[in-house]
């Protein structure tokens, strides 16, 4: 492939840095292992909301399950680092 076209396919490829900082913040705790009930209860979510931003990675990353999900985020080596662009950190677990 050619450079124009390695461009356009990085352009298009899902990325964490393309998601909202309350998707981030959902997708930092999905990567530390939390649970969904966990991510609910320390970002100060209903589980019903949490689910919905779950959903909503799944289709952003074009995957099916956690288990995929994490595995794109692993092969594609991005950082753990998700922190929403404001500055501000994700409460402690």
């Amino acid at each position: 492939m050619g450079h124009a076209a390695d461009s356009l396919v990085s352009a298009l490829e899902p990325s964490p840095d393309k998601l909202s900082p309350r998707l981030r913040q959902t997708l930092a705790c999905l990567t530390e292992g939390d649970s969904e009930k966990q991510i609910a209860a320390r970002l100060g979510l209903s589980q019903t909301t949490t689910h919905e931003y779950v959903t909503a990675l799944y289709r952003h990353f074009g995957v099916r399950s956690r288990a995929q999900l994490l595995a794109r985020i692993g092969r594609r080596g991005w950082s753990g680092d998700w922190a929403p662009p404001d500055g501000s950190q994700l409460p402690d677990p």
